[in-house]
């Protein structure tokens, strides 16, 4: 396989839950908000920071060295371990990505779908949360093709809702049905689709899922995602003045769309191409076994995502940190 030629960004978006400042600002708008505390659509959980963020800069260093920029999206944050001396590392704030009628905003979701405005930024990125972690070395050809096509899982999935999120997914899903033709994509691409290297478990799904006149959902790995910045530029314009709506709230709604709609209009496009089964795995924070074996044991695994999970105890992220100190122990360039 060979290795693409064209230089390759990394976007992370940060956010410090625990900063006084912040926090003063985000209960300013909070007021209406209702939480409901089994449904973590808006759940202070969100935006827990326990330390972690600076093995994401040595996962980098270590794995990745070939990456050109890191563009770190912060609403007027910055870590304290970080070294802005580097000069991989461009600070982004909202306000430079974001229209100002939608600041401030504590929505991930309008965060995400406005990257692609950052100025600089290359055609070829790779988007990345916070906690997600580069567990093993990695080469340009694991995001992208030689001619540019963004690597990706290709399948179809169910809707099963559990939470409020999941409206979102459906609202992907309706706009995805708006404007392609089931039965003419999977007849044009069906090597993409039916390709075995991406595991039985996706071929399955869609072989079963062939058979529905429309899309039940396209399948999401949690993991890093290659985007094409033209791509999700014109993913942008399709949604149009929907995402208006969904922007001028400040919190989660109903109405958002994901960044995951942008990972489907590559698929549609013909823009992607197949990724091999395994390229991510997560890992929730109350169960620090599984965390470790990820880490140590398998060498498959290229991104991690450590997914917060609420009922993580202190003991548990305080292993996590143990954990993480022993796979990435040597502090990186990007650290003061």
């Amino acid at each position: 396989m060979k290795e693409p030629n064209f230089p390759i960004d990394f976007v992370v978006s940060w956010v410090d839950g625990s900063d006084p400042k912040w926090l003063r600002k985000k209960s300013k708008y909070q007021s209406n908000l209702v939480v409901d505390r089994h449904d973590p659509f808006n759940s202070s959980i969100r935006y827990r920071e326990y330390g972690l963020f600076k093995f994401w800069f040595r996962s980098v260093e270590k794995n990745a060295p070939w990456v050109r920029n890191i563009y770190l999206v912060t609403d007027n944050q910055i870590p304290d371990f970080l070294n802005l001396n580097n000069s991989k590392i461009i600070i982004v704030d909202h306000m430079d990505i974001i229209n100002h009628k939608y600041l401030p905003t504590f929505d991930s979701n309008t965060i995400d779908l406005n990257i692609f405005k950052i100025k600089g930024l290359s055609n070829h990125f790779v988007y990345f949360n916070d906690d997600f972690y580069i567990n093993n070395p990695v080469v340009k050809s694991d995001f992208f093709t030689e001619d540019g096509f963004s690597r990706d899982t290709i399948g179809q999935s169910i809707i099963m809702p559990i939470e409020s999120y999941d409206h979102n997914i459906v609202n992907n899903t309706i706009k995805v049905n708006q404007i392609i033709k089931k039965k003419k994509l999977l007849m044009n691409q069906a090597k993409n689709f039916f390709s075995l290297n991406q595991g039985f478990e996706v071929f399955l799904l869609n072989i079963m899922l062939a058979v529905f006149p429309r899309f039940t959902r396209l399948f999401d790995p949690h993991t890093a995602y290659s985007i094409n910045k033209s791509d999700m530029s014109d993913a942008i314009d399709v949604l149009g003045e929907e995402l208006s709506k969904a922007f001028s709230k400040p919190f989660r709604s109903l109405d958002d769309y994901t960044i995951q709609f942008i990972r489907y209009f590559q698929i549609l496009k013909n823009h992607s191409r197949p990724r091999k089964k395994g390229f991510g795995e997560t890992a929730d924070s109350n169960n620090v076994r599984h965390i470790q074996n990820i880490l140590f044991k398998k060498r498959h695994v290229k991104i991690i995502n450590v997914n917060d999970n609420e009922t993580a105890s202190e003991k548990d992220l305080k292993n996590i940190t143990n954990l993480f100190e022993k796979k990435f122990p040597n502090k990186s360039s990007f650290e003061k």
